[in-house]
């Protein structure tokens, strides 16, 4: 495996390329290297300078004294393959190409010269990172090896960064976004330590990184900025590594329109992928969402502040000296799924004590600047988060003067050391350097976003709620029939499995239709089954709300009118099935995804199902707690707790169904399985249609 410990924390690095003409890339490069005191030591290569900014220069790499743990190639892209070699024949471990002329091309030619360089790596166990990178930094160590203008005009690393705060790691496909954010980072005061710029992954990719840094020790919450994924499933296992080790990741993506999938596509050659899938899929992981880049650093300054204190429950305890701050929060809690409950009377009375009139003791609370007053912040804080149904404090206060909030600066001190439970404080005035001062020096977060506070809180709230999950169980899959299946290959599949089908039975002519339909005694459904008609609807091959004396003659005419239609097409019989009692139509499927695998997915069912798009996706195989958690996100989630005097529908049968469809999922050749509809009644369900998709083994 390559080592990414000699690319992420290198002792010693090579410059191969290097010039001191800073009107090109490689001068500014150089320019920003040596303006930089990194703790180890560099090495320079050129064959058209002596010296470059007064240090000596090697022809060539196997020139140099030392074997580096770095190389930095700052080579054209057709002369990458040969620096390439001549690193692995000297024994480098680790190598960053900057160069474009890739795979982002989108050329046969970028494309051929991409895999040959990532054959060079693999082949001699390089850590590779790139090409069309824009290079990497440890700033803790005073290591800036990019052509960014962000770290050309920064004061001299390490003495400029933030003596203090959470280590944040910045991960970026796209080395201008990579270095913006921590530009970003940097104006908020953020204690950024790491950026890598990926590029194109031709051998390491985001899930590599992210792996890394789970388990390196030195990072408290990671902010990604990512256009695609070439490994989904790698990037999953790789965000659960993240989780366990208690290391957040916020992550900012492009591509979730179809014009920024181009333009992903275009600038690093990776495919975005659905975008809907991916969002489900990513938040299952535990990723907290961000829209805009100002809103992911600040998300990842809040998450990686408050990693000390998990976040227990989804259970917001608030207070603020204004009653629109208190009503903005209770909105923005809302939105993002957190709950404000009502206090315990004892908190309730401890409040009414010192509340004027016109402020309440509900939650949220409107203490009005007479309560900070009488019981300042930090006995405030505390009242509320002394409260057993309260996981979490939210504080709305002004931070454009220090004054009040200085009279408590000691006790909020106290109180972050003593309070097990996060608090947070959102200023809505801009704060000033003093107040800054006081909650940095307390140990308490805070921030000027409202929605950011509580992105966050819910966030780390719901990596709480997946490190509680039970895993999925795995199951003996059966083998699937290769090709296109119709329902009555898959039906004994499902049943098999504990999905109740109702009654059914193939026929071959309508005499035997008529035969089996008076034997269920109620109304069926006729359907054609045909491996060369997967549309039937469509095709007229399918009769509903048939009476049983009237199937020997719906079924001889369905067959006359397909026939005619599609003379070709290879008929394999009629299936009766008895028609489902009325219930919810709802959709189960699941669907073997290039990138990420095997993926389940529920939502509204029939025939508009694909215009709605009301879905939830998840990795298969799944837990009944996931499968309940992808049920509540659906839009159509109150119509099965019963709607205009409709009795509610059996969620617990829906929430085994995806269960059960989820481990069909990872049978050897799985491809496809929809599902649709699927009636849920108030006891049990019936699946009404079924589609299966298998490859060969």
């Amino acid at each position: 495996m390559p080592d990414l410990a000699k690319l992420l924390c290198p002792r010693s690095i090579v410059v191969v390329g290097a010039s001191e003409d800073t009107n090109i890339l490689r001068g500014r490069c150089c320019a920003t290297i040596l303006h930089h005191r990194f703790d180890g030591s560099f090495h320079l290569v050129s064959r058209s300078v002596d010296s470059v900014f007064g240090h000596k220069v090697c022809r060539r790499i196997t020139d140099l004294p030392v074997v580096p743990d770095l190389a930095f190639l700052m080579t054209p892209a057709a002369a990458t393959p040969e620096a390439l070699r001549e690193c692995a024949t000297f024994g480098i471990p680790a190598v960053i190409v900057v160069g474009s002329g890739f795979a982002e091309e989108g050329s046969p030619a970028g494309w051929a010269l991409q895999d040959e360089i990532a054959g060079i790596a693999q082949a001699h166990d390089m850590a590779l990172c790139g090409p069309n990178s824009e290079g990497f930094a440890d700033l803790r160590r005073g290591l800036a090896l990019t052509f960014s203008p962000v770290l050309g005009d920064f004061d001299p690393l390490p003495e400029s960064l933030p003596r203090k705060g959470a280590r944040i790691a910045i991960v970026a496909q796209s080395g201008a976004i990579g270095f913006g954010l921590f530009d970003l980072a940097w104006t908020l005061g953020l204690n950024v330590e790491r950026i890598v710029t990926t590029g194109n992954e031709a051998v390491l990719d985001l899930a590599d990184y992210l792996g890394f840094l789970a388990e390196d020790g030195a990072t408290d919450a990671v902010l990604v900025f990512a256009e695609g994924f070439r490994d989904g499933r790698r990037l999953l296992a790789a965000l659960a590594r993240c989780r366990e080790a208690g290391v957040p990741v916020v992550m900012l993506r492009a591509g979730r329109s179809e014009l920024g999938q181009r333009q992903a596509a275009s600038h690093t050659g990776a495919l975005a992928g659905d975008d809907r899938m991916i969002a489900d899929l990513l938040t299952g992981a535990g990723v907290i969402d961000a829209a805009e880049p100002g809103e992911a650093v600040e998300i990842v300054g809040l998450v990686a502040a408050m990693k000390a204190k998990p976040v227990m429950g989804r259970r917001i305890g608030v207070y603020s000296a204004t009653g629109g701050g208190a009503g903005l929060l209770a909105d923005l809690c809302e939105r993002d799924g957190l709950g404000l409950p009502e206090f315990q009377p004892e908190t309730r009375a401890t409040l009414d004590a010192v509340l004027p009139s016109y402020g309440t003791s509900s939650n949220p609370v409107d203490t009005t600047a007479t309560g900070i007053h009488a019981l300042g912040y930090a006995e405030l804080t505390m009242t509320l988060a002394a409260d057993p149904g309260i996981d979490a404090v939210i504080v709305a206060a002004s931070g454009r003067s220090a004054t009040s909030i200085g009279k408590d600066a000691r006790a909020l001190k106290e109180l972050a050391q003593t309070c097990d439970k996060p608090v947070v404080f959102w200023s809505y005035t801009t704060p000033i350097e003093a107040f800054g001062d006081i909650m940095d020096e307390a140990g308490i977060p805070y921030c000027g976003s409202p929605g950011v506070v509580t992105k966050a809180l819910a966030g780390l709230a719901r990596l709480t709620e997946l490190s509680a999950r039970p895993q999925a169980e795995t199951h003996a899959l059966p083998d699937l029939p290769v090709g296109l299946s119709t329902e009555s290959v898959v039906y004994p599949l499902l049943e098999s499995l504990g999905l109740h089908v109702g009654t059914w039975e193939l026929t071959h002519s309508p005499e035997e239709a008529a035969r089996v339909a008076a034997a269920i005694g109620h109304p069926v459904a006729l359907k054609i089954q045909s491996l060369d008609i997967p549309h039937k609807t469509e095709a007229g091959g399918v009769c509903l709300d048939v009476l049983p004396q009237e199937a020997a003659e719906a079924c001889a005419a369905m067959l006359e009118k397909v026939t005619k239609s599609l003379p070709e097409a290879a008929i394999d019989g009629v299936l009766v099935q008895a028609m489902a009692p009325h219930g919810v139509e709802m959709m189960l499927g699941a669907v073997h995804d290039p990138s990420f695998g095997p993926v389940v997915l529920i939502g509204r069912g029939g025939i508009h199902a694909e215009v709605l798009r009301d879905v939830a996706f998840a990795e298969a195989p799944l837990s009944q707690s996931t499968a309940r958690a992808m049920i509540e996100r659906l839009w159509i989630r109150p119509l099965l707790d019963g709607a205009r005097g409709a009795a509610p529908v059996d969620v617990a049968a829906l929430a085994r169904a995806v269960v059960a469809v989820s481990q069909l999922a990872g049978a050897r050749g799985f491809r496809e399985l929809d599902l649709n509809p699927v009636m849920v009644h108030e006891q049990g369900l019936t699946v009404v249609d079924a589609l299966l998709i298998a490859e060969g083994g």
